[in-house]
């Protein structure tokens, strides 16, 4: 399912949130995937993508999933500090090829209960 974030009718953001047989990995049967999460740069440091993430975490929590998580490329510094100072933190990661290249995300989760 996707979301939108507006700010005086321009999406600044959208985020992607899967459950059950639509999450990308088996991490938890009652999990909440945040398959996409972005904000546009020029709206970004403005406290926009916390609410995004506070949002995901609500809907989590009004359908019940017990853990929140994630991928994040292992070069993305600003989205790994990001997640970090949400309280994810990293359990895994995903080895993938994009065109001849191998690429890793990190997995990262945060307890809903």
């Amino acid at each position: 399912m996707f979301y939108f974030l507006k700010v005086d009718g321009e999406v600044a953001g959208y985020l992607k949130l899967d459950v059950d047989d639509a999450q990308n990995e088996e991490v938890d049967p009652n999990g909440l995937e945040i398959e996409r999460f972005y904000l546009r740069k020029s709206f970004q440091h403005r406290g926009l993508g916390k609410q995004l993430f506070e949002f995901a975490e609500e809907k989590g929590r009004e359908w019940s999933k017990s853990v929140l998580w994630l991928g994040v490329w292992e070069h993305n510094e600003n989205a790994k500090n990001f997640y970090a100072s949400r309280g994810l933190t990293r359990f895994s990661e995903h080895v993938f090829v994009l065109g001849d290249d191998r690429q890793t995300d990190f997995l990262l989760k945060k307890a809903l209960v």
